[in-house]
């Protein structure tokens, strides 16, 4: 038995070091294109198009900080947003395999308008009168992602892709706002924070001219974690704050690339 299981695994490794070095037999002229620089060109992509997102604020829940003391809680809506997003790639294209290219470069994209946090808040005294209110605030992300783009050709003008983006997001939390405003009310300052962010897609792209292409995209995007400021009740510092540790957004992308 345990010289069968031996001659099976030689016979498979036999047949992975034929495809192996048939392989990189095959691809050799790809390699060297991939390292050549010349085969390399700078590319520039401007997009637009349409975000949104239906993940924009989250529970909370302050208790009293001593008896006799308040409790807030907040219960976000999460509505369907939309907002017009803009963005801009730069980088190089080069053909690494035959009717294969891949895209290298920075993706930054940002929406036209921010999203909007709201919901209801909860405030009162345990075993007392509660009162409820409505609250809101602003909050923007902007991506800066080192991005991949993997292309295919079918019929030497479409291109059907995959891109794939790591980076950081620059966000903001700002401009909170309830339609009560007592002594007791918690307020919040605006913060500003730098987020891990990633985004995947999927698209295809058509040559207009050797140097110019449209195309049409989505993307899915985690732009990380918004927090509000320092929050206070009557001018008074208190803990806890407001945020979320991710906001999803979904993409729907018209772009042009132009190969210089």
């Amino acid at each position: 038995m345990l010289k069968t299981l031996l001659r099976t695994k030689s016979a498979w490794i036999e047949i992975f070091l034929v495809f192996g070095l048939s392989f990189f037999a095959s691809s050799a002229d790809a390699y060297n294109s991939f390292f050549a620089f010349p085969n390399w060109n700078y590319i520039i992509t401007l997009g637009a198009g349409q975000i949104r997102s239906t993940d924009t604020g989250n529970t909370a829940y302050f208790p009293a900080s001593q008896p006799g003391a308040r409790f807030y809680s907040y219960t976000p809506k999460q509505t369907l947003q939309r907002a017009l997003l803009i963005d801009g790639f730069i980088g190089i294209q080069g053909m690494i395999l035959p009717n294969w290219f891949l895209q290298l470069g920075l993706d930054y994209a940002q929406p036209g308008t921010s999203f909007k946090a709201e919901g209801y808040v909860s405030q009162g005294i345990a075993g007392g009168a509660t009162q409820t209110s409505t609250y809101k605030y602003s909050v923007l992300g902007r991506q800066l992602l080192f991005e991949g783009k993997f292309l295919a050709t079918i019929g030497d003008v479409l291109h059907p892709y995959l891109l794939a983006g790591l980076g950081g997001s620059f966000n903001k939390a700002y401009n909170y706002r309830t339609n009560v405003n007592t002594p007791f009310t918690r307020v919040y300052l605006n913060r500003t924070q730098t987020s891990f962010s990633y985004t995947v897609g999927a698209g295809i792209d058509l040559d207009v001219t050797n140097r110019m292409r449209i195309g049409i995209g989505y993307r899915f995007a985690d732009l990380g974690a918004f927090k509000l400021g320092q929050a206070s009740v009557n001018h008074a510092n208190v803990s806890g704050t407001l945020s979320q540790s991710h906001l999803y957004t979904n993409a729907l992308l018209g772009q042009v690339t132009v190969v210089l």
